[in-house]
This record gives C-alpha cells, sequence and structure tokens, in this order.
C-alpha cells in the first residue's frame, strides 16, 4: 500500500525506531482508509486507527478498573512522606516508587502511602509491587514493560480480580499496542 510505504518511510526519516514507523505506518493507512483521503499534515491518534478496539479499554470484558481519563498531575515519589505531602498539597494523582530489596521496608512504605492518602483527593498507585498494593487496598499499580511482560495470565488476572487499577509505562508507539492488549486502566507514554 503506497500510504503506509509513504507513512513509514517519513516516520524513519523523522527518526522513529522501525517498529514504532510500522505502527504509524498502518495507522496512517487505517486513518486514509477512515476519513476516505490521506492528509499528511493529519497525525493519526484515533484509538481504531491503531486497531485498538472498544476504547476505552474499561468496555472491553477483560478491562481493569476505570480510572478518570484525566489524572491531572501525576506525581511520582520516591517514599510515603513525599506522597503524604503532595495528598495533602491536592496533587490529584500520586505514585509511590520506593526502590528497595528488603521487603519489609516495602510492605511498610505501601502501608503508610496507603495511610497518606486516605482522607485527601488523591489517587496512588504502587510502582511494581502488586502483591503488597493489593494487601495495603491501593488504588491502584504502575508497571512498566518488562514488568508487565514477566507476568503471567494468572498473575494479570490476580491484580484485576483485586479491583485494582493499572496503569503501564510506554516509551512508544509498538509498546502502547502491547500495552493496550492487557486492557489497562490507563497508558502512560
Amino acid at each position: 500500500d503506497p500510504v503506509y510505504r509513504a507513512a513509514k518511510t517519513a516516520c524513519l526519516q523523522l527518526g522513529f525506531i522501525d517498529i514504532d514507523a510500522e505502527v504509524l505506518g498502518h495507522a496512517w493507512q487505517a486513518q486514509t482508509r477512515r476519513t476516505g483521503n490521506f492528509d499528511a499534515a493529519a497525525w493519526p491518534v484515533a484509538p481504531q486507527d491503531f486497531g485498538m478496539k472498544d476504547f476505552p479499554p474499561a468496555e472491553r470484558p477483560n478491562a481493569f478498573a476505570p480510572c478518570p481519563m484525566d489524572l491531572g498531575l501525576y506525581a511520582v515519589l520516591p517514599d510515603a512522606a513525599w506522597v503524604g505531602r503532595c495528598a495533602r498539597a491536592g496533587v490529584p494523582t500520586v505514585q509511590l516508587r520506593f526502590k528497595s530489596d528488603d521487603p519489609a521496608a516495602i510492605a511498610r512504605e505501601v502501608r503508610a502511602s496507603v495511610e497518606a492518602v486516605r482522607g485527601t483527593q488523591s489517587l496512588l498507585f504502587i510502582n511494581d509491587h502488586w502483591r503488597v498494593a493489593i494487601d495495603a487496598g491501593a488504588y491502584g499499580v504502575h508497571l512498566g514493560q518488562e514488568d508487565l511482560d514477566a507476568l503471567s495470565a494468572d498473575e494479570l488476572r490476580e491484580i484485576r480480580d483485586a479491583g485494582l487499577r493499572l496503569g503501564v509505562s510506554t516509551h512508544g508507539y509498538a509498546e502502547m499496542l502491547r500495552a493496550d492488549a492487557v486492557s489497562p486502566s490507563y497508558i502512560a507514554m
């Protein structure tokens, strides 16, 4: 298809990696078919042009619990003390990104973070430590691509069944589609 080839070539010239240029080429091709004309200035943004059916994912039978489409300011914080400060200051979305090899310290920070947002409007996501997040009653969990890839279907179902929201980090269009396949609550680009 000439639209696909031209769009992919243009995206490669813009510096996109091959797999993202390929996704964009297909999206441009789908957009052209959907609208009936090619417009080089109309960057593909419609979810259906990327093959993302039933958008937002909350509409899907395997979807994680929904969260607001607009999460507002999203602070990524190193410990429960910072989570509490930001929650009390009115930051709408906070993420505990506590790095440690000590399971007791991790559990302590996660529980303290859940307590720190209690009584505020802040939504708390826990980075990586999904089992502890379930036990502590966190709002959601945030995973990177590698963490998501490491989970089994049963583990994903365990997170979903616990009612946690799932956020996934992505660094490009191909990773966006990989994340979308599990119907997360949100995708961070």
